[in-house]
């Protein structure tokens, strides 16, 4: 399953750096696929192996494993783009409607959701 994840990893990291190239899987199946095996394996690590006393355990675990560097790479990305002058990202925020803006930013700043973006999308100038 890790050796997955690795191509899938692979696959997102490519369309990102060669954007209109799929390569391997392609990024967007590569992330669908890579939370279809998270979730695999993180029930397997619950219920199967019981490594974890009870869910809330597992959760502050993850939390604190990621989170951390979550916020300095997140951090640094968004001070380079300030700093490189990058309009792009900033013209995200600028044309999306309340509710877009609204979900981006509690996704990103707390790694909840971040999977149903994908599925949303703007039309007209609202959130769909």
């Amino acid at each position: 399953m890790g050796s997955l994840r690795t191509i899938f990893a692979i696959s997102v990291f490519f369309t990102h750096a060669l954007p209109g190239a799929s390569v391997l899987v392609g990024g967007r199946y590569a992330v669908q696929l890579f939370y279809v095996i998270s979730g695999f394996l993180i029930s397997y690590v619950l219920i199967a192996k019981k490594a974890y006393p009870d869910v809330k355990s597992f959760y502050v675990n993850r939390y604190l494993r990621l989170y951390p560097i979550y916020l300095v790479v997140a951090l640094l990305t968004f001070a380079a783009l300030i700093a490189s002058h990058h309009a792009s990202f900033i013209d995200v925020y600028r044309n999306s409607p309340p509710a877009a803006i609204a979900m981006l930013t509690f996704s990103n700043l707390f790694l909840f959701g971040q999977d149903w973006i994908m599925f949303l999308g703007v039309h007209s100038h609202h959130l769909a």
